[in-house]
């Protein structure tokens, strides 16, 4: 967990294996949390399974979970999550992201066009502060986590750079 944000991470062979222990420790934080007199948000949960690239067959489209109150409720597959800022896909391919980041980043070096103005801009000094706090913060928050050296992501984030310089 981390501030408001959790993660409930299983592995198994199969999908309904992972499902039933999904269940339990699902009831488990559930019961964690009516005990410290918090809920948490039914909007915000998601469901995701990450599997093997050439392992794609039939996947479950949902899980049922029981709330505290006994009700049941339902949580649908998503095609990506966002997760403290960097969204997953179910093979981990981060092609989304990448996306998401380079519409940002073009969005944010807009922005710094219009204050590069060669009669009355910004200096070359300050453009230079605002790029590297504005553009490059974007692209390589957490580059870490979802870098995977793949053409298509250089391509774009390129793109990024060049247009900038």
């Amino acid at each position: 967990m981390y501030v408001d944000d959790g993660k409930l991470t299983v592995s198994s062979t199969s999908i309904a294996i992972n499902n039933i222990l999904l269940a339990k420790a699902y009831k488990a934080v559930n019961q964690w949390l009516w005990k410290a007199g918090l809920a948490p948000d039914q909007d915000k949960r998601e469901l995701m399974y990450y599997i093997q690239r050439k392992k794609c067959g039939n996947l479950a489209t949902h899980i049922e979970l029981t709330e505290q109150d006994g009700s049941i409720s339902k949580i649908l597959v998503t095609s990506s999550i966002c997760w403290l800022g960097i969204h997953f896909d179910k093979k981990l391919l981060f092609n989304h992201y990448v996306k998401k980041i380079s519409t940002k980043a073009k969005a944010a070096l807009g922005c710094i066009a219009m204050l590069s103005n060669t009669v009355r801009g910004l200096s070359y000094l300050n453009l230079r502060i605002l790029y590297r706090t504005c553009i490059l913060s974007i692209i390589t928050y957490a580059s870490a986590v979802w870098w995977t050296k793949k053409d298509a992501h250089a391509k774009a984030l390129s793109q990024i750079q060049n247009r900038a310089l």
